[in-house]
């Protein structure tokens, strides 16, 4: 099991680049990443995790995928 906080914020171009790699390479390991950049959670995650209405919900697929089942959360990809 391996968790990250806002992973983006202390690292440049080229180590998000291999982190994304490393982690896409992980088939056997659980992921907690709480980010803002969604273009790094569309290339890694392939279940997102959503609190709502104070029970959290467990979704298939990547960022793009729950806002395509959820338009709603659209908003996600401005912060």
């Amino acid at each position: 099991s391996i968790s990250f906080e806002k992973p983006m914020n202390h690292l440049d171009v080229k180590n998000v680049a291999w982190l994304e790699k490393y982690l896409q390479g992980l088939s056997a390991v659980t992921s907690m990443i709480v980010s803002h950049d969604s273009s790094f959670l569309d290339n890694v995650c392939t279940d997102i995790i959503h609190l709502d209405s104070r029970k959290l919900r467990q979704y298939k697929g990547n960022l793009s995928a729950f806002v395509e089942k959820h338009p709603e959360a659209k908003s996600y990809y401005d912060l």
